[in-house]
């Protein structure tokens, strides 16, 4: 990084794992859109959740795609 642009901050894309979220999503979601830095984008990867997390994921304007299941840590 140049030192003379160290208060350049680079736009960021969030990746949130997700499968049957409907509960806690909306929170989250809700708690990124009232941080002072946003996102350039937020992803959500939805491992075919049954209930309604893809449908919240677009109402907040989040881009989803196919994904997995979160591997154990």
């Amino acid at each position: 990084m140049n030192t003379e642009d160290t208060k350049t901050i680079l736009p960021i894309s969030l990746v949130i794992p997700a499968y049957s979220e409907e509960v806690v999503l909306p929170k989250l979601l809700e708690s990124i859109k009232g941080q002072i830095f946003q996102p350039f984008e937020v992803i959500v990867a939805d491992a075919d959740s049954p209930d309604q997390t893809i449908e919240i994921d677009r109402e907040f304007g989040c881009v989803v795609v196919k994904g997995g299941k979160v591997a154990i840590g």
